[in-house]
C-alpha cells in the first residue's frame, strides 16, 4: 500500500459513544444514550487531564516523559495504540460524566511497520508510528458502557498534512488483531465486573429480607446487560442532524433534571444500580482495561510491561513481521 498519513497530537477526534445516564431516573434506571464525543488526540496528554500521561499516553511529546520527541508538523508524532485518554468531550446532560469521564478512551490501534518513534518513557522506548487507516481519518476504538464491547465510533481526521509512513497488508491485519484483543480483555473486565455487583447485590438483597440470594444475584446480573434507550437512541443517530433537532430541547433542559433524577436515584434506586459504582471501582482501578484510565500494575490493562494487556501487545506488535 502507499504510504498513509501519520496520526499527530494535534488532529481533531469525534464520536458518538454509548453510556447510561441519569437522567432518567429510577424506576427506568439509567438508559443507554449516545454522547457526542469531540476533542483532540493529544490533548489530555498536554494538560495531563485526569492522569491521562501516565495511563495512556504512546505520544512523543515532552509532557508524556518521551526524552526525545518527534515533531510533526505542528503537533508530535504518535506511536500505534496512542490513546487520548481520559477527556471531558463527552457531551450530554449526564449525572454520571465524571465516572465516564475518568474511564473515556480514544485508542489509535493502527501503524506502520517500517516506521518507528520514541514515545514515553514508562511504556517502552519506541513504537510504530500511527497512521491514519483510511487516509483521511482514523477509526479510532472508543469506549462504550457495558455490555456494549468497545468499538471503532471514534474518527480522528488528517488536516493538511504531507507526512506519510509506509502502510502494508500486514500492518493492517496486525491493527484489527490489536483491536479485537483490546475489545475483548475491555468487555471481559466489564462482565467479571458485573457478576462482582451481582454479588453484592443479593448480599445487600438477602440481609435486607428482599429473598433468596440467588434470585436477587441473578436478576441483577441480567440487567447489566440492559440497552434499553439504544435501539431508539441509534434511530435518532441515523437522522444525522436530526438527532440535534429532536433533542436539543431535550440537551438544553437536561442539565435542569438533573440534581433531582440523581436524587431520586439514590432514594429509590435498586442495590444493583447503587453497588454498580463499587464493579466500576474494581474495572478501573483493580483489573484495568487496556483503554481509558488504568493503574500502572493492574493485572489486565495496566500499563506496565507485566500485564496481560502489555504482553499481549507486545505479542500483536511482532506477528508478520
Amino acid at each position: 500500500m502507499p504510504g498513509f498519513p501519520v496520526l499527530t497530537t494535534i488532529q481533531p477526534i469525534v464520536g458518538v459513544d454509548f453510556h447510561k445516564s441519569i437522567p432518567p431516573p429510577p424506576p427506568a434506571g439509567p438508559l443507554m444514550v449516545p454522547h457526542v464525543v469531540v476533542w483532540g488526540s493529544g490533548l489530555s496528554q498536554k494538560t495531563g487531564f485526569m492522569w491521562a500521561i501516565a495511563s495512556t499516553s504512546r505520544a512523543s511529546t515532552p509532557e508524556s516523559g518521551c526524552t526525545k520527541p518527534t515533531v510533526v508538523g505542528f503537533g508530535h508524532g504518535c506511536g500505534r495504540t496512542h490513546d487520548a485518554g481520559p477527556h471531558p468531550g463527552h457531551i450530554w446532560p449526564n449525572a454520571l460524566l465524571p465516572i465516564i469521564l475518568l474511564g473515556s478512551s480514544s485508542k489509535a490501534e493502527f501503524g506502520s511497520g517500517t516506521v518507528k518513534l520514541a514515545i514515553a518513557q514508562q511504556v517502552g522506548g519506541v513504537a510504530d508510528m500511527a497512521v491514519n487507516v483510511a487516509f483521511a481519518l482514523n477509526l479510532n476504538l472508543d469506549c462504550q458502557d457495558f455490555p456494549i464491547p468497545p468499538l471503532p465510533t471514534g474518527l480522528s481526521f488528517t488536516i493538511h498534512y504531507s507526512v506519510k509512513a509506509g502502510f502494508s497488508l500486514a500492518d493492517f491485519v496486525r491493527g484489527l488483531i490489536q483491536m479485537a484483543v483490546d475489545l475483548a480483555l475491555t468487555w471481559l473486565v466489564g462482565l467479571a465486573c458485573a457478576g462482582l455487583t451481582a454479588g453484592i447485590s443479593g448480599l445487600i438483597g438477602k440481609i435486607m429480607g428482599k429473598g433468596a440470594f440467588g434470585a436477587l444475584a441473578s436478576a441483577s446480573f441480567r440487567s447489566s446487560f440492559s440497552l434499553g434507550g439504544v435501539s431508539s437512541a441509534a434511530g435518532l443517530m441515523r437522522d444525522g442532524a436530526g438527532y440535534f433537532a429532536s433533542n436539543g430541547r431535550l440537551f438544553v433542559d437536561g442539565w435542569r433534571f438533573v440534581p433531582a433524577a440523581l436524587a431520586t436515584a439514590w432514594r429509590d434506586a435498586p442495590a444493583d444500580q447503587v453497588v454498580g459504582l463499587v464493579g466500576t471501582a474494581v474495572g478501573t482501578f483493580g483489573m484495568g482495561t487496556p483503554i481509558g484510565y488504568a493503574p500502572e500494575n493492574a493485572p489486565v490493562g495496566g500499563w506496565g510491561p507485566s500485564t496481560l494487556g502489555s504482553r499481549l501487545g507486545s505479542i500483536v506488535d511482532g506477528l508478520f513481521r
